[in-house]
């Protein structure tokens, strides 16, 4: 979650839903918190808010005529230590996010003197304006603005470039059931091991031979998702992706799956660079690896053990190009030819 959208009720909703719509349109669904779209029914309100503000690197703040409401007892409602609003940009600010005020319909531009002390940082910065006749063009130049400021929100939204867990959770997700993360490191122990070595060193280049691109970004995914949660990682699909992973923050885990990518120019700005290789069209290497083949007999196990009645598991069929396919449900596409070109 990499933009969370701050307003009050009664005090501009269809702005911030404008927000929300060209905010997920430029950075995708995943990027963007709302509260009104982002927390489902029956889920538990504060904690849910609390874990977007905790992960976002922008807060965009949603300012009306009615920000500084008053309560039924008379008092404005911002100068209340227990205000959501306010516990909402204080949070923004203490963690050091980007935090935008967005005014609509006249709104003066904030004044310290009018806000409490422990968000009085937020009057001091460049804020937006939004009127009925710009709010066609600023919208959209706002998002220009945060990709152009923000490397993190270039992580899905460039062609080329995504967060690895979230290429997980799609590419894992289309089956039924959904594959589960001990299904890529099956009888890969000492691969596990490996790779695990690596990140703990210095930033490098690792060779992976793997049966394709998918089955080396399965298993780099779930060897982080198991053991090494604390490390941020991306996938790199193109040239174009790789070069936008420059002004990322290090540490990162740098996953590319591509053959066009300059893999030392990334190690020189000191990333820990994971470069997939077919197994058929590549050489081993002493700088690497090669994945050893997931049998049927592994990924039985691994199915039952993540609750798959016997009958639908012995269903797995495991390609000798050691990629998997779930066949109690719906299939996995085939994973990519050695040529490099996928049929996802």
């Amino acid at each position: 979650m990499c933009i969370f959208i701050s307003f009050r009720g009664g005090d501009g909703e269809f702005v911030a839903d404008s927000l929300d719509q060209h905010a997920r349109q430029r950075f995708g669904n995943l990027a963007v918190f709302r509260s009104s779209r982002s927390i489902g029914p029956g889920d538990v309100f504060p904690p849910e808010l609390q874990r977007a503000i905790d992960q976002c690197r922008v807060m965009l703040v949603v300012v009306g005529p009615n920000w500084f409401a008053r309560g039924v007892d008379g008092s404005r409602r911002i100068d209340k230590s227990d205000d959501w609003v306010r516990h909402e940009v204080r949070s923004a600010l203490a963690k050091g996010a980007r935090v935008v005020v967005v005014r609509f319909n006249g709104a003066s531009r904030l004044s310290p003197d009018d806000l409490p002390e422990d968000i009085r940082g937020v009057a001091v910065r460049q804020d937006c304006e939004v009127t009925h006749r710009n709010i066609t063009h600023s919208l959209p130049a706002l998002m220009d603005e945060l990709f152009r400021l923000e490397p993190d929100l270039r992580i899905g939204a460039t062609d080329g470039l995504e967060g690895l867990d979230e290429w997980w959770a799609g590419w894992s997700g289309i089956t039924r059931p959904v594959l589960p993360p001990a299904l890529p490191v099956a009888g890969r122990d000492a691969a596990v091991r490996a790779l695990g070595d690596w990140l703990a060193a210095p930033p490098d280049l690792f060779q992976l031979r793997c049966a394709s691109y998918d089955d080396g970004s399965a298993f780099a995914a779930a060897v982080l998702d198991l053991h090494h949660a604390d490390v941020r990682a991306v996938r790199v699909t193109s040239h174009a992706g790789a070069t936008h992973c420059a002004d990322l923050p290090s540490p990162l885990l740098v996953v590319v799956a591509a053959s066009d990518v300059d893999v030392q120019a990334l190690v020189a700005r000191g990333l820990h660079v994971l470069l997939l290789l077919h197994v058929h069209t590549s050489k081993a290497s002493e700088d690497g690896l090669t994945l050893p083949r997931l049998s049927a007999a592994q990924a039985l196990d691994v199915f039952v053990e993540a609750g798959l009645p016997p009958a639908r598991a012995g269903k797995q069929r495991v390609r000798p190009d050691g990629a998997w396919r779930c066949c109690a449900g719906s299939s996995l596409p085939a994973c990519e030819p050695p040529s490099g070109r996928s049929t996802r």
